[in-house]
């Protein structure tokens, strides 16, 4: 089914003209497997795509880990050592040219996360000759220039703020050519997410420049660089992030349009309110295509005000609220397609249990009395 969409799209894009911004691929629900089959294959084609998922966790995104690792790294204050596995990922998302097997052979010869070391970064030029050859020399270089950012960050007198470190690092490093974030806007879009959490929540607490004393510095705005004491706002997001805390929607995240495949379960889709010409559904035999998240606590029916307090929700009520949620998903779906629609049907879930969800039923009737 995914070899089927992706050929699908390559060739929508190479032979009919389609422009990507005007493709959607969607799904009940957007796995992480399903998202990396996707997104690899069509970078495969040279076909941009981008991702969004609400309610996916800030710290489940690549880019993000790596912007955390990063950040463990260049703040010692934090006394936050990332694991040796850690800087291994980050160094495979932030320079292009390393690969899982490289990457993890750079970080065990240049990182060490044992109690008693430094927690610095080692200089390519001081590694043994055959971890040179193996990482080869020209994914030496790119680690170099970001090894020798952090030691300059490090070194400075006064930290940044947390969210303007994050712009300097992508900005300055991260985005340039070589480096992993070039030319991904996903990437960039996690990054932008990321920063713009970051302020806020140092603007939630009150994160203003102070002295090393403990006074206020005079003409401080807020924006400048921080003390040590005050940069430990900086770890008590770290902490939040990785808790498993969800990012806010920002408008820009909607109102920006990417000339690129857009990968997003339906609802998603819907709440963006944008048409496009050609829309990929897939897994059409999935439950959840009409199936309501369970919330026992928060029933949206039976806790409003217009359900009668003598009546329990039972099972056809069940039933009409999922037909009706169907019905109004597809009516949605299908106004905002110009051209044409495509179904991916696969015969078995990911967990390999064959489906028979109530959008194949539905297809199935409306064929049979064709």
């Amino acid at each position: 089914m995914i070899e089927w969409a992706v050929d699908g799209i390559e060739q929508l894009v190479r032979e009919e003209g389609v422009a990507p911004g005007e493709i959607a691929v969607l799904a009940p629900f957007v796995s992480d497997a399903l998202r990396f089959s996707l997104l690899s294959r069509l970078e495969e084609r040279d076909i941009p795509a981008i991702s969004h998922r609400p309610s996916r966790a800030l710290n489940a995104e690549p880019a993000v880990r790596t912007l955390l690792t990063l950040a463990a790294l260049a703040h010692p204050i934090w006394q936050r050592r990332p694991p040796r596995s850690d800087v291994a990922l980050a160094l495979e998302s932030a320079i292009a040219p390393l690969d899982p097997v490289r990457a993890s052979v750079l970080a065990q010869a240049a990182f060490s996360d044992r109690d008693g070391t430094d927690g610095v970064l080692t200089a390519f030029e001081e590694l043994r000759g055959d971890v040179q050859k193996r990482v080869s020399f020209a994914a030496g270089e790119l680690y170099e220039g970001l090894r020798s950012w952090l030691a300059a960050y490090r070194a400075e007198s006064e930290f940044s703020p947390l969210d303007r470190f994050f712009a300097r690092i992508f900005g300055e490093k991260l985005s340039q050519p070589g480096f992993g974030f070039h030319e991904q806007p996903d990437a960039a879009r996690m990054a932008d997410q990321l920063t713009r959490s970051a302020r806020n929540f140092r603007w939630a607490i009150g994160g203003r420049a102070f002295a090393v004393d403990g006074g206020e510095q005079e003409g401080s705005d807020g924006e400048g660089p921080l003390s040590s004491r005050q940069v430990e706002t900086g770890g008590a997001y770290i902490d939040l992030v990785e808790s498993g805390a969800l990012g806010a929607l920002y408008l820009p995240a909607w109102t920006v349009e990417d000339d690129a495949v857009l990968i997003a379960p339906a609802y998603t889709f819907l709440m963006r309110n944008r048409a496009v010409d050609v829309q990929f559904w897939l897994d059409i035999g999935a439950e959840g295509w009409g199936q309501r998240i369970h919330q026992p606590l928060t029933h949206p029916y039976v806790l409003s005000r217009n359900w009668p307090r003598d009546r329990s929700w039972g099972d056809p009520d069940e039933t009409r609220s999922r037909q009706e949620s169907l019905r109004r998903l597809l009516i949605g779906l299908l106004r905002r397609t110009r051209r044409s629609v495509y179904l991916g049907l696969s015969e078995y879930g990911e967990r390999g249990m064959e489906q028979q969800g109530p959008l194949l039923k539905l297809l199935n009737r409306v064929q049979a009395q064709a």
